[in-house]
């Protein structure tokens, strides 16, 4: 069941979607297809896309014999999604209620990026990790391509 579903205008505005019920996985499926919502137009040119991978699913594994502890954190795991097996997962296969389905953002440079951020009032850190393996590169998987905080170190700087 889907508990909340977002996404950015053309504005850059973050906006939740209403009707949650009606969300069923070809909605979903479809939501996830076009950067815009609703196929929407955007003033800035559309980047290509990173072969193999439209979205990405974040979730905590459940323990079993334990739970995790302070200095280990829960056990999280990220799987990356083509067209094929995100119809899947959409319409057939269990999920953790703990996760979140996240449209792989296509990329404008030539390696997958991302930004971490940890704040609180009084402290702010940023990260940046970048992985070394073109976003294209037909013959590396994607699990490989598209990770970067997530992956092992040796596949981001």
């Amino acid at each position: 069941r889907i508990y909340a579903a977002y996404y950015t205008d053309n504005e850059g505005y973050v906006q939740k979607v209403d009707k949650i019920a009606e969300l069923g996985p070809d909605q979903v499926m479809e939501g996830l297809k076009d950067l815009s919502p609703g196929g929407a137009k955007s003033a800035h040119p559309k980047p290509q896309p990173i072969e193999g991978c439209r979205a990405y699913y974040i979730y905590a594994k459940k323990h079993e014999d334990a739970f995790p502890t302070a200095d280990t954190g829960p056990d999280l795991s990220v799987e990356f999604f083509d067209d094929s097996s995100l119809s899947h997962f959409l319409t057939y296969r269990g999920k953790e209620n703990n996760g979140i389905l996240q449209q792989f953002q296509e990329f404008s440079t030539p390696a997958v990026s991302t930004v971490r951020a940890y704040w609180t009032p009084h402290y702010c850190s940023l990260e940046t990790r970048i992985n070394v393996n073109p976003a294209n590169a037909p013959h590396t998987p994607v699990s490989e391509r598209a990770v970067t905080f997530e992956g092992e170190l040796h596949h981001s700087m």
